[in-house]
């Protein structure tokens, strides 16, 4: 999902030093050189003592419920410039990350790692996409494969995604 021609923001209540590293070694194993450029990383930032513990975490502290809050064109300037987005998640509450966005089109994806059937029916009202049984980013990793272009798009056989969605 890393490519040298689609920017991306990227929202997550991870903790923003580990999520940007494991990007970085993505990007690397790419070879897409100008990740710095091409991808803004929206997370909680995390403190370190003088022998390289986590000490604390820097407020404001993203989590799935206050992400609309924090992840706005106000703080986030450059997100004035997009027209679309990709939000995946594995909770409804994922999808507050762009409510502030003025977006004219939003694909969702989301992950249904509980198997309760009413998760999966609020899921699926939700979400455009749903995938099942904790299923892995594949489906997520086809279409942006897709929207960035046909070198970098690989074909599946036709019915690989009736295996993982619902």
């Amino acid at each position: 999902m890393i490519s040298a021609r689609m920017k991306c923001f990227v929202v997550t209540a991870g903790m923003k030093g580990v999520v940007s590293e494991c990007i970085k070694m993505l990007a690397n194993q790419k070879e897409v050189s100008n990740i710095e450029e091409t991808m803004v990383l929206c997370a909680t930032e995390e403190e370190y003592d003088r022998e390289g513990k986590l000490s604390a975490f820097v407020e404001p502290i993203l989590t799935p419920f206050n992400k609309s809050l924090l992840f706005t064109p106000e703080r986030y300037p450059a997100l004035k410039k997009f027209r679309g987005a990709v939000v995946m998640g594995d909770l409804v509450e994922d999808l507050a990350a762009v409510r502030a966005v003025p977006l004219e089109t939003v694909l969702s994806i989301g992950f249904d790692n509980f198997n309760v059937p009413e998760v999966t029916a609020k899921m699926c009202a939700e979400f455009d996409i749903v995938v099942k049984n904790d299923g892995t980013l594949e489906p997520a990793t086809e279409i942006l494969s897709y929207i960035a272009g046909p070198e970098e798009h690989v074909t599946k056989e036709k019915d690989w995604l009736s295996k993982i969605l619902y």
